[in-house]
């Protein structure tokens, strides 16, 4: 986090018992999974799932999420 961020935050919430910061996850998992996409017709769904640390099943997922995307927004035409 860092020495500035950390004296910013006892500056805003150093009068609290706690408080909460958020880890942001959503974003972190889009962000990746656009990367996937991305990458996909360059590299092998083993490839990116060793890349990013995931199983082939779960790249072949991510995958398959744009593809029922793609069918919908054609349904509209």
């Amino acid at each position: 986090m860092g020495i500035d961020a950390a004296l910013k935050l006892v500056e805003l919430f150093g009068g609290l018992d706690h408080f909460g910061i958020p880890k942001a996850q959503a974003i972190s998992v889009a962000l990746r999974n656009s990367k996937i996409r991305e990458e996909w017709p360059t590299l092998s769904q083993r490839q990116l799932a060793l890349k990013y640390g995931l199983t082939e099943r779960q790249v072949r997922k991510i995958l398959a999420v744009e593809q029922q995307e793609e069918s919908r927004q054609m349904g509209l035409f």
